[in-house]
């Protein structure tokens, strides 16, 4: 269960510029900034919370 909340937690903090990069490179271009910016601030969160219980459990 630990293995797959890391993997969750990776997943969320890599993911996250990936989706801004391709608004940047055209393909979301109809997306908004600014809430596309918040959730990925949220996301981001989640997937430092995440890692952080991880290490704590190790």
């Amino acid at each position: 269960m630990l293995e797959v909340a890391h993997i969750l937690g990776i997943a969320l903090l890599l993911g996250n510029p990936i989706l801004l990069e391709l608004r940047v490179f055209g393909w979301g271009a109809a997306l908004p900034v600014t809430p596309l910016a918040r959730l990925s601030l949220v996301l981001v969160g989640s997937g430092r919370v995440l890692r952080r219980r991880r290490r704590r459990a190790c």
